[in-house]
């Protein structure tokens, strides 16, 4: 049985613990929630089974929680119980579920805390797919890994990538998208 996963992205003020914390962008996933707060910090709360809530657990947040030990971040991207966040620098750092390596370490094992992924040039946008990836770099490049049954990868092949790998014989590009799981939402638009 399919689960439909809605994703909304949306502006608000939240109050956590009677200190007031503006929230500069929310992605609301089916069972976990990431807060873009205005100093770049990312808050997480909800279903935290493979570690998408970047705590370095797998228990339930129920109210939220500051993830530690990450950079400014300006951009959150929430995909099927994994998590993506682009840093001021224009890194990558991804967390939580990882069965077809979609979060682009080399490895098929779920990480429980963010990790930078490495060997990628400077990145404006991402889009996380069911259990797929695509970043966007500054000079209009994509790149892609993970689940590649369909060829949603762009390499000619069905072959999942367990690391980045940049799509060949397109043109520049403007943004990316995914069909499904996600949504894109950059706090300093």
């Amino acid at each position: 049985m399919k689960q439909k996963l809605n994703i909304l992205v949306i502006y608000f003020f939240l109050f956590i613990n009677s200190n007031f914390v503006i929230s500069a962008t929310i992605a609301a996933g089916q069972s976990h929630t990431l807060l873009l707060d205005v100093d770049g910090g990312v808050w997480s709360f909800g279903r935290g089974n493979y570690g998408e809530l970047g705590h370095g657990d797998t228990q339930y947040h129920l109210i939220p929680k500051k993830i530690e030990n990450i950079p400014l971040v300006t951009t959150i991207v929430v995909g099927n119980s994994y998590n993506l966040l682009l840093d001021v620098d224009g890194g990558v750092w991804s967390f939580g579920l990882n069965d077809y390596a979609q979060l682009g370490h080399g490895d098929q094992k779920n990480h429980l805390t963010p990790k930078k992924i490495e060997n990628i040039p400077l990145i404006t946008t991402a889009a996380a797919g069911q259990s797929h990836t695509l970043l966007l770099d500054v000079d209009g490049g994509v790149w892609s890994f993970g689940f590649n049954d369909y060829g949603q990868l762009g390499h000619g092949d069905a072959q999942c990538l367990l690391i980045p790998k940049k799509i060949e014989n397109i043109p520049k590009i403007k943004n990316i998208k995914t069909n499904r799981f996600t949504r894109t939402k950059n706090a300093r638009n």
